[in-house]
């Protein structure tokens, strides 16, 4: 891929040059203990393990409600969370509380993408989305509403599947 064409290592691709097909983000928790909680879906497949950034073990997530979805932090910081599996969707809808935990998305992977409807709506603190399979995603809509500082590198994205981008960039600046 062009993102490995000079051989170094990086979000989307090994120092072999492979594709690296993990969901890698970024959040920050603001005090000793938080939580972070990833936003799912219900009615759409998850079977993936969860890589937390802080050294604990992974978790494995099989459903939107499954209990490992939450994971508490003993100290305050950034962590790169690192998902491998099947993860369809991911579903702040403007609404969720983790919504502004998150702060970028280094590699949006490729875990079987389906839909991003709301996805990353109302996520203020999101600044850039970059990498990606979107060949079987549906629809986009208000997929980056309300996302004040978000920055998404789309020129890689296939959406020749995409049936709805409608407010897909709504209100965001």
């Amino acid at each position: 891929t062009e993102a490995c064409d000079d051989g170094g290592p990086t979000a989307l691709c090994t120092a072999d040059c492979e594709e690296v097909t993990a969901f890698i983000s970024v959040w920050e928790t603001a005090e000793d203990g938080d939580t972070i909680t990833l936003p799912l879906r219900s009615g759409y497949a998850y079977d993936f393990t969860v890589d937390w950034g802080d050294g604990s073990a992974p978790s494995e997530v099989t459903s939107y409600d499954d209990p490992d979805i939450t994971h508490a932090y003993a100290t305050a910081g950034a962590y790169t969370l690192t998902i491998d599996g099947l993860m369809e969707t991911i579903y702040f809808n403007n609404i969720y509380p983790a919504r502004g935990q998150i702060r970028s998305i280094p590699n949006l992977g490729n875990v079987g993408w389906t839909i991003f409807s709301s996805s990353f709506e109302g996520c203020n603190n999101l600044t850039t989305t970059a990498g990606g399979d979107t060949s079987l995603v549906t629809s986009m809509s208000r997929m980056f509403m309300h996302t004040n500082l978000a920055t998404p590198d789309t020129s890689g994205w296939d959406t020749s599947n995409v049936g709805n981008m409608a407010s897909m960039f709504d209100h965001a600046k």
